[in-house]
């Protein structure tokens, strides 16, 4: 079944299939202000 919805998956043009690595440099190199927990959960 896992393999069956990886192929499915596979085929979708938004589907991103990565390393964990790619995918910190991707999120470092987005110009997002950072959002402690505190900041998010107890304003």
């Amino acid at each position: 079944m896992l393999t069956e919805l990886l192929k499915y998956m596979q085929k979708s043009r938004d589907a991103w299939f990565t390393t964990h690595e790619a995918l910190a440099d991707w999120a470092l190199k987005q110009d997002v202000d950072e959002h402690t927990f505190q900041s998010r959960y107890f304003r």
